[in-house]
């Protein structure tokens, strides 16, 4: 159960106060322990003076005393003394709120002084609309990332009072045929009553029959009693004071109205809208995102009377038009303004910001040719796993995935910092010293490795800070090379245990240190089958167990054809269009498919063939296809996007992977592409090594071809485009094998069963 501690200002009948206590009330009792404390209770006069210091003293003692998992603080004063005592007390969560645009534009600056010094020990910001958040990242200049918007919520049983109209209205001395106008709001200036009163009069030189609703209690209730008095207005327009019967005045409303200059999220003007009362608002701030102009309400201009009463008069004498909005406002509210889903993304919040956090230590993100990491992460995150991302490298890419560009601003870049690098010495010279031997007693054989490790160690130095400060409790890295050293590093600074997933050639390749690692580490995936018996030779006795097999999956609602039987490549095809996709370098092998092709076309068969990808070796594949006039059949397309991938795919009449195994040992486990295409219905051919026969099942998925023997390549290019019906068993057997083995979710699912297993999540 989790235990949260609520602290504002003090109780009273107003929007922030109703909407904890609807929050404490409704949250899972099952699953968390809510709490609260007011600063009126603690004594609190002056938040900067002597009474605000005893209060955090207090609260100090109350927090390590309950220990708390979140503090959540609603109004500006508990914000500053909550967040400040959290702080003191050691509370891991700690979330703050911001209900007002108000006091935030129009605020002291010690107020924004305040907020900004203290926001940097607290996880998240609760905006209640998107206006709210833009104020409070144009004033206190926070993080982005820190600031989540929950809308308010209302529920709508709660306001759906029926058959006691006549009566209610009588017992306000209002006849049956007169209309009601009425306006929920305590009386301060910024709610615009004076407007309101206003626009009543205005009103009823059209329509005598109306009687205005003013509901509410405040400083300016006398000023307001003289402005009715002064228009001589006080039949007409009725003080109710404050009344807990809202859903039964709402229900003999005719127009529910809100004048307000500023407004972050009005719980009136949803309560209004849940009752299917038609509203007129001013278009500030949250009033934007509540209402749609014309369609659940109207919206007028702040501080203009005549507009607010002319959008009464519509609404009064236009009783389908009323009737039709304030339908559309029912069902907007249902949609996106219930307290259901209110309570719903606060809990989720709440266990999001509770989970374990993972820190995924990458060598460059994004990376075009890594999409499957980036899949990866947005899977696990989906799933409720905290992901922060350490990048070695900044992104050189000159395309980028567009899901990539959001990560991009949660992720942390490495630097060389001097500050990290004597701060970590001056305060922990052991454990520092420690990994700079662990450096050169791995790299001192390869001096080119040895400089790029020390590079890494000092990056290391800064991300001890960032993994510190966002209470990090697992890292994992991908690939064996230089991010599981920079995992490694951390783990010996910081005692948090890390893990990692191999690949290809940062195993086949480059094995330095690759022993340790694994011994090390809590547990080590990768994507075959075929890695995971390579890297038992580099496991000590019973350390094999912790390898686990964990394939790529692709988003088989992303790739996929609506009805496979009918889809291009099952079809007879008037050319054959060959594709190929991956980074111009030795291991894809694109120098025999290209040989293939010369066959092909020496064999009169009409083909094209588009590359995808770039790399070392474009040139000297270029000079290749010019070399063998084959320049009008195949095309090198560079790197394109992923929509514009799956366009190809949908066209094309093959996927060929002619991978080899490069001078150095290098070579491809399963690549992606090829997942890609068979999720999509399109044959493969591939070459019949690694792991790729787990994927390619010859003559029953796709065909597998020796390495680097272009014959038998361009036998299966022509067979595959010769005979339609054996196209169409491949295309559909191959989709069942990924639909079944290949899935994200099911291998997110694994993944997240590995961390589980391993103690990374609860």
């Amino acid at each position: 159960m989790i235990n949260i501690l609520y602290v504002i200002d003090k109780v009273r009948e107003a929007g922030a106060q109703k909407h904890l206590f609807d929050v404490i009330s409704e949250l899972d009792k099952a699953s968390f322990q809510c709490n609260l404390i007011t600063l009126e209770e603690l004594g609190v006069k002056r938040i900067y003076g002597a009474s605000g210091i005893m209060a955090i003293l207090k609260l100090v003692k109350l927090m390590r005393k309950e220990k708390y998992e979140i503090i959540h603080t609603y109004l500006f004063s508990a914000n500053i003394i909550g967040s400040i005592a959290a702080k003191l007390a050691g509370i891991k969560t700690v979330i703050t709120s911001r209900r007002d645009t108000g006091l935030l534009r129009e605020g002291r600056w010690q107020h924004i002084l305040a907020s900004k010094l203290t926001n940097r020990w607290v996880d998240k910001i609760i905006c209640v609309s998107k206006a709210v958040k833009k104020v409070v990242l144009a004033k206190e200049k926070v993080n982005p990332q820190k600031i989540e918007v929950i809308y308010n919520g209302v529920d709508l049983e709660k306001f759906q009072v029926a058959g006691h109209r006549s009566q209610i209205k009588e017992s306000l001395g209002i006849k049956k045929d007169e209309f009601v106008v009425g306006m929920i709001a305590n009386f301060s200036w910024i709610k615009g009553h004076k407007d309101f009163i206003q626009a009543a009069q205005v009103v009823l030189k059209e329509l005598s029959n109306t009687r205005f609703l003013l509901i509410g209690s405040g400083p300016l209730i006398e000023s307001l009693r003289s402005q009715v008095s002064g228009l001589r207005l006080e039949e007409k327009v009725l003080f109710l004071g404050t009344r807990k019967d809202i859903p039964e005045l709402l229900s003999v409303m005719d127009v529910s109205v809100n004048a307000s200059y500023s407004e972050g999220m009005s719980n009136t003007i949803l309560q209004s809208m849940a009752a299917g009362v038609p509203v007129v608002v001013t278009a500030v701030d949250g009033n934007l995102e509540t209402v749609d102009d014309g369609k659940t309400g109207i919206l007028v201009s702040a501080g203009k009377p005549q507009e607010i009463a002319e959008a009464i008069i519509r609404l009064l004498e236009n009783r389908d038009l009323a009737k039709e909005m304030g339908i559309n406002a029912q069902k907007r509210i249902s949609e996106k303004f219930t307290a259901q889903i209110m309570i719903s993304n606060m809990e989720n919040l709440y266990k999001k910001l509770l989970a374990p956090k993972i820190a995924y230590v990458l060598s460059q993100f994004p990376e075009t040719h890594e999409t499957f990491i980036l899949r990866e992460i947005k899977a696990l995150e989906e799933k409720g796993v905290n992901i922060k991302i350490l990048s070695l490298k900044p992104c050189r890419d000159k395309v980028i995935h567009p899901e990539a560009v959001e990560l991009m601003g949660k992720t942390v870049y490495g630097v060389i910092s001097v500050a990290s690098l004597m701060s970590q010495v001056a305060r922990h010279p052991i454990k520092t010293g420690s990994t700079f031997l662990y450096i050169i007693a791995t790299y001192w054989k390869n001096p080119k490795n040895l400089t790029k490790a020390i590079y890494v160690w000092l990056e290391c130095l800064y991300f001890v800070r960032i993994i510190k400060k966002e209470r990090i409790a697992h890292i994992h890295s991908h690939w064996a090379t230089m991010p599981t050293t920079a995992a490694m590093i951390l783990s010996k600074l910081t005692r948090i245990p890390f893990s990692f997933t191999a690949h290809a050639w940062d195993i086949f390749v480059n094995c330095d240190g690759l022993e340790e690692k694994i011994e090390k580490s809590r547990f080590v995936t990768t994507c075959t089958d075929y890695n995971r018996k390579f890297l038992s030779y580099f496991c000590r006795d019973g350390k094999f167990k912790k390898v686990y097999l964990n394939y790529h999956g692709v988003d088989i609602d992303r790739f996929s054809v609506a009805q496979l039987p009918s889809c291009p490549v099952a079809q007879t095809q008037e050319k054959c269009k060959i594709l190929a996709i991956g980074r111009l370098v030795e291991t894809k092998g694109f120098e025999y498919l290209i040989k293939a092709c010369l066959s092909l076309k020496d064999r009169g068969l009409d083909f094209e063939c588009d590359i995808v990808g770039e790399g070392p070796l474009e040139k000297s594949l270029r000079s290749q296809v010019s070399s063998l006039k084959l320049e009008s059949k195949i095309n090198f397309l560079g790197i394109i996007m992923q929509e514009e991938i799956k366009k190809l795919f949908s066209e094309a009449t093959v996927l060929v992977q002619s991978s080899v195994t490069a001078k150095n040992g290098d070579r491809d486990g399963i690549p992606n592409v090829i997942l890609e295409a068979m999720a999509m219905g399109v044959p493969v051919i591939a070459t019949d090594f690694s792991g790729i026969p787990e994927v390619i099942i010859d003559g029953k998925t796709g065909i597998l071809v020796p390495e680097k023997d272009t014959l038998t390549l361009a036998n299966a290019i022509e067979r595959i485009y010769k005979d339609s019906s054996f196209r169409q068993i491949v295309s559909l057997n191959g989709r069942r094998l990924i639909e079944e083995r290949f899935n994200t979710d099911k291998n997110i699912a694994e993944l997240i069963n590995i961390f589980q297993i391993n103690g990374v999540l609860n």
